[in-house]
């Protein structure tokens, strides 16, 4: 049986993540996969403008943005609040990549090398991914902090935990954590940080001119 793109799209819309409902979210207000997805193509264009050297291949760099949410179409969003262990999520994701390339129609196959790759953590380009990939989690995090919803602040000190292999997004992300455009939603001022390569002072001197 052939999966539908669209399909896979439309699940993935109707699928919130389990991290914000985890701590209370309503539905309505929670961002979906598909959200998140978007959000990882702007924040992969960000980081290639501001800082190009940072990744090997572009053109496939912005084309794993695409894969590496895609095995969730037919699967929870496993989360480290679900009851499952490491092994458990790792069996349930390979079977769901697998129905998952049988299914797709051969124009869309690039899209399972992609998720391998990702999955790998082999190459430079999917550790780079990695990192956007939770820090938009984290972001996600502070911005539900802005609109006054609690429950938040366990994030931060594991945000920094998986970061800590890579100063650059450290920093970025201790930078969001000063709090001092509280006006801004935080997804934007990320954003905005990776475009401008952690120039700090061109960044807070934009938002003040904004604000």
């Amino acid at each position: 049986m052939k999966i539908n793109f669209n399909d896979i799209k439309l699940s993935l819309k109707n699928k919130p993540r389990e991290w914000y409902r985890a701590r209370g979210i309503p539905a309505e207000k929670c961002e979906s996969i598909w959200d998140h997805s978007n959000r990882t193509k702007q924040a992969c264009k960000a980081l290639i403008t501001g800082t190009p050297n940072r990744v090997f291949d572009k053109e496939g760099f912005l084309l794993m943005w695409w894969g590496h949410d895609f095995i969730e179409w037919d699967i929870p969003d496993i989360t480290p609040n679900c009851p499952y262990t490491s092994q458990e999520k790792k069996k349930i994701e390979k079977e769901s990549l697998i129905r998952l390339e049988k299914g797709l129609w051969d124009e869309y196959k690039w899209i399972i090398m992609k998720i391998r790759e990702y999955q790998s953590w082999e190459t430079s380009d999917s550790r780079e991914l990695f990192y956007i990939d939770k820090s938009l989690a984290w972001v996600g995090a502070l911005e539900y902090e802005r609109q006054w919803f609690p429950n938040m602040s366990d994030f931060h000190e594991y945000a920094l935990e998986k970061l800590a292999w890579d100063i650059y997004h450290t920093q970025i992300y201790n930078s969001l954590l000063k709090r001092e455009f509280s006006t801004v939603d935080f997804f934007t001022q990320y954003f905005l940080l990776l475009q401008m390569a952690w120039n700090y002072k061109k960044f807070s001197n934009l938002l003040n001119k904004q604000s």
